[in-house]
């Protein structure tokens, strides 16, 4: 089940059928977004879909979230989510709570406390497991970088030691996914060793930068430019995107996906905040430049790409816009969160995986990821307008 969730609509490996079959209607896109909203609105529309996830996902009594609403509704402690899908929730709680402490606190430090219970010990290191109480480790290094970059997140937004010094435990497990074999990178997941992602190096080189900024310990920095030079070398297209993964003979998948991207875009940015070198700055905006004329439809606002892939290419321009002061950047990020409330919310407050305009789909089912990818997308747009 894990590796059909994983494969199924997105990537990585061809799909599997699923139990469970969803109904879908599709229906014509509407026009433009006429304007842009305002931050108050913007932050409501975080509010209302955190309350959807929170009325329709969670277990109370264990403080976690189950996988999708179709096994919440057959039974009611249905699996719990995968670990891809905590780690998004857990970077929705943390912006969501740097927006409103005293509503959102409490729901962060609880969700911290039940991810414990995806803690596995192997091999004589701690990593977040796929699962909670899972019998063998099924751990991978991807899910591991997410955490630590909610960690972090979460650290600057309570200042609790606890946070931070989880951040970095998870971090040395995410670094043991790295050898020599292909010159370095570190691989996908831990039990097959059969490639070497984007979307494992450049979360792990955006978490060791932003664990560098908070102790200035130079070993994360080290780490960060190692593989920043590894994924540029064996990853990148001459456009400046990236391609998703190099396998162990060498064969690189040139498929590519918004998040790879956009990780690289914060990359540059983090390494631009620490260095002042401006070659940073310039390839941050390279790289968004491009990414945005793939996935980004300037008439509609729409992202054309999963919403679990998209709203982190949405939090990278939001730091593009922090670090260039460019106000085309913050005003796309508005227009896209416009299109995604406006065009793809469903009557029960629910959103579709995909973020694209060339229709629209309503599902008999819910996954708890593409909810809280909204969630993060909502917050994280209403903080960069508060600032």
């Amino acid at each position: 089940m894990i590796d059909e969730m994983r494969a199924c609509m997105f990537h990585r490996m061809p799909c599997i059928l699923l139990p469970l079959v969803a109904i879908v209607f599709v229906l014509p896109h509407s026009a433009a977004v006429a304007e842009l909203p305002s931050q108050a609105t913007v932050l409501e529309w975080g509010d209302e879909s955190m309350a959807a996830v929170e009325a329709a996902f969670r277990v109370e009594q264990d403080y976690w979230y189950l996988e999708d609403v179709s096994t919440w509704r057959s039974t009611p402690r249905g699996k719990p989510v995968f670990m891809w899908g905590a780690g998004v929730q857990l970077s929705a709680l943390a912006a969501a709570t740097s927006n409103q402490p005293e509503k959102y606190r409490g729901q962060l430090d609880g969700y911290v406390k039940a991810l414990h219970h995806y803690w596995h010990e192997h091999l004589r290191i701690g990593g977040y497991d796929v699962s909670p109480h899972a019998g063998s480790a099924d751990r991978y290094y991807d899910d591991n970088a997410w955490i630590v970059l909610g960690l972090v997140e979460g650290y600057e937004v309570t200042q609790d030691a606890s946070y931070l010094k989880q951040a970095k435990a998870t971090f040395n497990f995410v670094i043991s996914g790295e050898d020599d074999r292909l010159g370095g990178g570190i691989y996908w997941r831990e039990k097959e060793l059969l490639s070497k992602n984007t979307c494992t190096n450049a979360p792990a080189m955006v978490g060791a930068i932003r664990l560098y900024e908070l102790t200035e310990e130079t070993a994360y920095l080290e780490t960060a430019k190692r593989l920043y030079a590894w994924t540029c070398e064996h990853l990148q297209d001459e456009d400046g995107l990236f391609w998703d993964n190099i396998n162990m003979r060498g064969e690189v998948d040139r498929r590519k996906y918004s998040y790879n991207s956009a990780l690289m875009i914060r990359a540059n940015c983090g390494l631009y905040r620490i260095t002042g070198e401006e070659k940073y700055k310039q390839e941050a905006e390279r790289i968004a430049k491009a990414a945005k004329a793939k996935w980004y439809n300037e008439e509609t606002g729409a992202m054309n790409d999963a919403g679990r892939f998209a709203h982190l290419l949405v939090d990278a321009f939001l730091e593009v816009y922090a670090t260039t002061g460019e106000q085309q950047w913050l005003d796309t990020c508005r227009k896209t969160v416009g299109y995604v409330h406006e065009e793809l919310r469903d009557e029960r407050g629910f959103y579709p995986g995909n973020w694209g305009d060339s229709q629209r789909r309503r599902s008999g089912k819910a996954a708890m990821i593409d909810q809280a990818s909204v969630s993060r997308v909502f917050q994280a747009v209403a903080r960069a307008m508060a600032n």
